[in-house]
């Protein structure tokens, strides 16, 4: 029988890890389709994490697996000033 799985509860849980994973991220500003400081600490994340991972478009973009299957994670990064 299928376990029920209460997400909000899981969300919950994991918040505080999710906000510092934003914090860091957003403390490496970088622009243009290269991330590298970006795509290297979701990798060292991932690695603690033990999730299986592999780099496609020049090392920048990261895709984890979970569950036997490709999990992309896709950053878009944008920033726009107030001057224009």
């Amino acid at each position: 029988m299928p376990t029920s799985i209460n997400f909000f509860e899981e969300a919950t849980a994991l918040k505080e890890q999710l906000v510092a994973w934003r914090r860091d991220i957003h403390q490496m500003p970088e622009i243009g389709l290269e991330t590298p400081k970006t795509s290297s600490y979701i990798q060292s994340e991932l690695a603690k994490l033990g999730i299986p991972f592999h780099t496609i478009i020049n090392g920048s973009g990261v895709v984890g697996t979970i569950g036997g299957r490709a999990v992309p994670y896709v950053t878009k990064r944008h920033r726009r000033s107030a001057d224009g």
